[in-house]
């Protein structure tokens, strides 16, 4: 590749194993903890935290999307005209 990006499976694989842990941590900490009628600390510091990370994935994919979109734009515009596709209207 030519350009200087990050790996976007490598990103994305990390940023899913971490949903998945907090889903892990949250339920092992739900399970370990007496039942009770209000929300725990722990249970507020668990949701912010996979918020946060989920979060950083909704960014990450909106980034790779709109820069890979503006970059097949610029490519089709400055494909010559004998080269560009025919349209059918």
């Amino acid at each position: 590749m030519t350009d200087d990006v990050v790996d976007v499976d490598a990103v994305a694989d990390a940023g899913i194993t971490t949903v998945l842990t907090m889903t892990t941590i949250s339920t092992g900490v739900r399970s370990a903890l007496p039942r009770i009628s209000y929300v725990k600390a722990i249970d507020i510091y668990l949701v912010m935290c996979f918020v946060f990370v989920f979060a950083a994935l909704l960014e990450y994919a909106a980034v790779n999307y709109s820069y890979w979109t503006s970059k097949a734009k610029r490519k089709a515009k400055h494909r010559p005209p004998s080269v560009r596709l025919f349209r059918f209207v």
